[in-house]
C-alpha cells in the first residue's frame, strides 16, 4: 500500500482527514524557495492552486525535485495528484511542528516555525501518488 493509503480501500488521507489550513506562506513570482509559516504541530497541505495564486509559476516543476526544509534539514513530504506532474490540482502534504524552545516547551521569542519549500533538486524524501 502507498504512503497514505488505507489497507481496506484506496481512499487517500487527503479526502478522509482535514489538513491544517492555517499554514501561511510568502512567495514572489519566479522565486524559490517559498517560506511556509507553521504555528502549531500537525499535518499541513499546500495546493498548487494556492501557490499559483501567490505568483509561483507551476510550469516545469518536477515532482521529484520538490523539497521541504526546516532548520537546515530536509523533511519528508507527500504529493497528491502528481500523476501528470505538479499542477494546480496537486497538493504537497507535510508534517509541521510548532517552534519549541531549546530548554523549554515554548520558544521565548516566537511561536512561528519556518519551513522552506523548494523545487531545485532531486529529493529522497518526497513521495508521489
Amino acid at each position: 500500500m502507498g504512503f497514505f493509503k488505507q489497507q481496506n480501500n484506496d481512499t487517500d488521507l487527503l479526502s478522509r482527514q482535514k489538513l491544517k489550513s492555517n499554514v501561511t506562506f510568502t512567495a514572489k513570482a519566479d522565486t524559490k524557495p517559498v517560506k511556509l509559516y507553521v504555528v502549531e504541530s500537525g499535518v499541513y497541505g499546500v495546493s498548487g492552486h494556492e501557490l499559483a495564486a501567490a505568483g509561483v509559476d507551476l510550469f516545469g516543476i518536477q515532482t521529484d525535485n520538490i523539497r521541504i526544509f526546516n532548520k537546515g534539514m530536509e523533511q519528508s513530504c507527500y504529493i497528491f495528484d502528481a500523476d501528470d506532474g505538479f499542477d494546480e490540482n496537486s497538493t504537497i502534504v507535510f508534517y509541521g511542528e510548532r517552534l519549541a524552545g531549546e530548554d523549554q516547551f515554548y520558544q521565548a521569542y516566537s511561536d512561528t516555525n519556518v519551513y522552506w519549500l523548494s523545487w531545485d533538486g532531486p529529493s529522497e524524501k518526497t513521495f508521489c501518488g
